[in-house]
């Protein structure tokens, strides 16, 4: 069970969740070895990004949602990240 203030996620639910943004991903050429950011708040979302990010054996790469635009640039420069998922919503965290 993930729980997130009044959020709860059962087991299939979540894994539900991560064999879409999986599916996605992967739909988009993101597959083993490849480097894909996390740039969103400790929340669910984050925790289903990472899950998909790692069930298709790439590399995830969390960031600080609080960076300067320069700090992010040379973070997403220096990890080679072919992709970026963000939280829509910005203030979902827990």
């Amino acid at each position: 069970m993930l729980v997130c203030g009044a959020e709860r996620i059962d087991g299939a639910q979540l894994w539900e969740r991560v064999g879409r943004l999986a599916h996605a991903l992967a739909a988009r050429g993101i597959g083993q070895g490849d480097s894909v950011a996390l740039l969103m708040p400790n929340s669910p979302d984050f925790v289903v990004g990472f899950l998909a990010i790692t069930h298709l054996r790439a590399i995830a790469v969390p960031l600080n949602a609080q960076f300067k635009k320069a700090e992010l640039a040379f973070c997403l420069r220096d990890c080679g990240v072919r992709a970026v998922l963000t939280d829509a919503a910005g203030e979902r965290a827990c």
